[in-house]
């Protein structure tokens, strides 16, 4: 038995959805970059201080879990393009 309460919310969100739609690309299209990026240049700033940039990005610990999982797994590994 299906909820009506579902219904009403998946209709709600079918009259709703445009309507956020527009809204948000207006919002895009009014929005001053330079203003946003001056207000928040201090919390970047800060960020920087706090949280320096890591040596590495991290791709190769991830090339290794992909190594490892290959390996684990070469019947998924064989199969790559299908």
């Amino acid at each position: 038995m299906e909820d009506p309460r579902l219904k009403d919310f998946v209709e709600n969100w079918k009259l709703a959805g445009p309507i956020l739609k527009a809204m948000r690309e207006e919002n895009i299209r009014n929005a001053d970059t330079a203003k946003a990026i001056e207000a928040l240049s201090g919390c970047f700033q800060s960020a920087i201080r706090t949280h320096p940039p890591r040596k590495a990005s991290g791709l190769a610990e991830l090339q290794r879990w992909f190594k490892i999982f290959r390996e684990r797994n070469p019947e998924l590994a064989a199969n790559r393009h299908g």
